[in-house]
């Protein structure tokens, strides 16, 4: 097959040429034939006219139609964008590309670029349409990407591939992706159907011939649908061709010119003159704004909430009440939800690019300490939208745009998402050109209207009703009656449904105390840092609950992975004490706090009865498996062992004086003492855990609660002192002996009855110098560090709360010599008074029955 290249032009483009001569000796030179063989590359022979490779002689084929050969691939390069051609097709006149980033092998895999139905209309080289009987050749699909799950049929989730994250440069991925849902929509799915939580991420081209439908159809033979490509038609396509002006391709695969290319050059680049001089004006005045919201978006886990300006002036009561002004603006006193006042400060300049805006977030939003000052939240928006919808960026960085609800959201651009819905009426002019949004106002306030005119509804005694011509009333069950007869079959048939369903509310209600109890404490408490997942997310991150890590009392821990690629715990609960406290304190406490000695609360799931907490993955396990020699595991040395301690005190320190609230753990024992892979201590497990304020020295409890052998004696005993802090101190110093002596204090099965309580046994020892831990090799060094550990653990577990010393100061006991601590007097088990009556306390059975938020370091991960 030959190639030939022939340039004609048209009798209109003569007419503007004032020398005709010139132009006539230049057609003469542009009719000669060149003789062209057909190219080949890869998968694609025959390339010939209108196409040409980069290596094929100047005057074969057009340069419009050039492609290149790459990796013995042939590629097309359109806006900028690299396809790989998969096939040409020269009887239908069509060619048929793939994004050049689209992997087969890969279902995560993304288009490089956004593309719509536009991106191949107007002038291009290229159109959507087969010539022989205009058949739309290609359609559209949008990425989008929701705040909330969708249930619909039109919404095709991208589940299992994990595609977020992976969106082209240019959009905008500003959150953690862990938190979203994605889908694929068709393109011509209307704006008004979207769902208000979502926004469209990419937006890109697709066979015509792919079924997109969510009810038969999956995002992997959508992914496959992209990878296989799409078609396009270079035929009668108009496109600018330089000097010829506008050109296209006709039947015989030749080029035609029809239009003067000075007058096009001026026509087309005037408008990208005016927007480019736009957009270096809008550069220069929204660096601030950008390079606070660049901070904002990679630093997604700050703890402070982020306001909207709405918020803000309601919080404030429009900016009523002024504490004082300065130079970065003023600070005005304002009141939360809950009742509490906080101080707002608006700034109105910012220095360094906003960097002082940034250094307050970066710093003390992730730090909690009494002693310096809480960021609660902050604010760097404006905006009038409705305050469930989630307006979480800059606005003065924005664009606002109404659009026809009937508009597909192929059309919407990729940085657009849909903030309100409403209903206007069907008179009412949505076209740009013609209307401003001041006449859309004027239609909203103007309103809309509804017919009552044979609209069905219920009315009760009557059955379903409905308003005829005569504008009366007109009741029907099955045979149409009049309002004045018929109503005892419509009450009959329409109540018994409503009985049934009163009965099993008021069932329900019984038996969803518990959830009920959990879920207003999660509306009341909603500055929580950890993240809330839905039950869904529980599942696809444990792979559908596959590695069990441990199962107890109150449920299972099972391995997962979140989308990033962390390793976390996932704790499902299987069920709740005391309408769902143990859930509640959990959250409650560890979810406002971060100490490097406290183990992190990522997240939870409050689905109905589905309860789960998600916590950071500790490779090394529980420490009881490292103390304890029969536990399996006893590696640690005196070293280590004493850098432990002194972690666990550290962070029960902090959680009795170093937050706003105090946090008493009830619970500390060896099983919940976790550590990470450096055998770094987490104190875990707050179940048992009460807050209460700081000024407050006791607290109230209706029952003893802990482990026993862990238990402070005060939480049995009325007449010893009130239940504190210092209980933890007992709970400490019981742990604390275990450490240094590798054994349980509490040793039911002994026969020799002086050992049954270890610490009288341990302080008869001292005071007859003997060795408490009979090792054959110890050094000296380490022979002081067990006795300094043993001495502390004696003044820790003294019988009243009083005698106790407090964590701080156990901190500094275990930091100073050994020779500094005096000998503290003999530990006793319990007084001579009676134990308190109804006194409930958890068990050994309990205590085996308790799960581990860890795997061993050992195990295969």
């Amino acid at each position: 097959m030959e190639r030939r290249r022939k340039i004609s032009i048209s009798p209109l483009t003569m007419l503007f040429v004032p020398f005709l001569a010139n132009f006539l000796l230049f057609l003469g030179a542009s009719n000669a034939q060149y003789e062209c063989s057909p190219s080949s590359c890869g998968n694609v022979l025959s390339i010939t006219s209108p196409f040409r490779l980069k290596s094929d002689p100047e005057m074969c084929g057009y340069p419009n139609f050039e492609l290149s050969c790459e990796n013995n691939l042939t590629v097309l390069y359109s806006n900028s964008v690299k396809y790989f051609v998969q096939a040409i097709n020269y009887s239908n006149y069509t060619i048929r590309i793939a994004d050049s980033n689209l992997r087969k092998d890969n279902c995560s895999s993304l288009p490089n670029h956004s593309r719509d139905k536009y991106s191949f209309s107007g002038f291009s080289a290229y159109n959507r349409f087969l010539h022989s009987n205009w058949e739309l050749l290609t359609k559209s699909i949008a990425f989008l990407k929701c705040e909330k799950p969708v249930n619909s049929s039109v919404y095709i989730e991208t589940a299992p591939c994990n595609i977020a994250g992976n969106f082209p440069f240019n959009q905008s991925n500003t959150k953690n992706h862990n938190s979203y849902h994605y889908y694929v929509v068709n393109g011509a799915t209307n704006v008004s159907d979207m769902e208000s939580s979502c926004r469209v991420e990419l937006t890109t081209l697709i066979s015509a011939k792919a079924v997109l439908n969510g009810k038969n159809t999956s995002y992997m033979d959508i992914h496959n649908d992209l990878t296989y490509g799409f078609e396009l038609s270079w035929l009668e396509s108009r496109f600018v061709k330089g000097k010829y002006g506008v050109c296209h391709i006709d039947t015989s695969n030749e080029m035609q010119c029809t239009f003067g290319h000075a007058v096009a050059k001026f026509i087309l680049g005037t408008p990208f003159v005016v927007a480019f001089f736009i957009y270096k004006w809008r550069k220069r005045h929204l660096s601030t704004y950008i390079f606070i919201e660049q901070f904002l978006q990679s630093d997604n886990n700050l703890t402070p909430i982020r306001y909207s300006y709405k918020e803000i002036r309601k919080m404030t009561k429009n900016f009523k009440n002024k504490l004082g002004e300065g130079g970065y603006g003023s600070v005005f006193k304002g009141k939360l939800r809950s009742g509490r006042l906080v101080a707002i400060k608006m700034l109105s300049k910012s220095k360094g690019n906003g960097q002082d805006f940034i250094n307050e977030i970066a710093t003390i939003g992730r730090i909690h300490h009494i002693n310096v000052v809480q960021l609660i939240g902050f604010c760097v928006i404006t905006g009038n939208f409705p305050s469930d919808q989630s307006n979480t960026k800059n606005h003065i960085s924005y664009h606002y745009y109404v659009v026809d609800g009937a508009s597909n959201v192929s059309d919407l651009e990729s940085s657009c998402r849909v903030e309100l819905k409403t209903l206007i009426s069907a008179k009412a002019v949505l076209n740009g050109k013609n209307t401003s949004y001041l006449d859309i106002h004027n239609d909203l306030a103007y309103g809309f209207e509804l017919s009552w005119l044979e609209s069905s509804f219920v009315i009760k005694k009557s059955g379903l009703c409905y308003i005829d011509t005569s504008n009366e009333l007109q009741c029907y069950i099955g045979i149409r009656y009049t309002f004045y007869g018929g109503h005892a079959v419509a009450k009959f048939i329409l109540g018994t449904p409503f009985v049934v369903t009163f009965l099993i509310y008021k069932w329900r209600k019984r038996h969803l105390s518990t959830y009920v109890s959990i879920e207003d404490f999660l509306h009341s408490h909603n500055n929580l840092t950890p993240i809330r997942y839905s039950y869904k997310e529980i599942r696809k991150m444990t792979q559908n609950f596959k590695t069990k890590l441990g199962e107890g009392g109150y449920g299972s821990v099972f391995k997962a992975k979140l989308r990033s690629g962390r390793f976390v715990a996932i704790k499902v609960l299987n069920k709740s004490k005391e309408n769902g406290q143990d859930f509640i304190n959990e959250i409650a406490t560890i979810g406002r706090i971060h100490h490097v000695n406290v183990v992190q609360l990522i997240g939870f799931c409050a689905h109905g009865s589905k309860r789960a907490l998600v916590y950071d993955f500790l490779a090394n396990g529980s420490l009881d498996k490292h103390i304890f020699s029969g536990e399996g595991i006893n590696s640690l040395n005196c070293r280590q062992i004493f850098e432990i301690s002194l972690g666990v005190a550290r962070g029960i320190s902090y959680l009795h004086q170093g937050c706003c609230m105090q946090i008493l753990h009830f619970d500390i024992k060896p099983h919940n003492i976790l550590l990470d892979e450096h055998f770094i201590p987490k104190v875990s497990d707050f179940g048992l855990a009460r807050l209460c304020p700081l000024e407050n020295n006791t607290v109230s409890l209706t029952a003893a609660r802990g482990t026993i052998g862990y238990i402070a004696p005060e939480l049995f005993y009325k007449n010893i002192g009130g239940v504190s802090n210092k209980a933890d101190v007992y709970s400490f110093g019981m742990l604390l002996m275990e450490m240094a002596s590798g054994r349980k204090n509490l040793n039911v099965i002994s026969g020799n009855t002086s050992q049954i309580y270890f610490p009288s046994w341990v302080h008869d020892q001292f005071s007859k110098g003997k060795n408490v831990v009979e090792v054959e090799e110890i050094d000296e060094g380490d022979s002081k560090t067990t006795k300094k550990m043993m001495i502390v653990a004696l003044w820790c577990i003294q019988l009243k709360p009083s005698d106790r010393p407090s964590m701080n100061k156990v901190i500094e006991m275990l930091e100073g010599d050994v020779e500094c601590l005096p000998m503290p007097p003999k530990p006793s088990l319990y007084p001579l008074e009676k134990p308190m009556e109804h006194a409930q306390v958890t068990s050994d059975i309990i205590e085996s029955e308790e799960i581990s938020l860890v795997q061993n370091a050992n195990e295969e991960i």
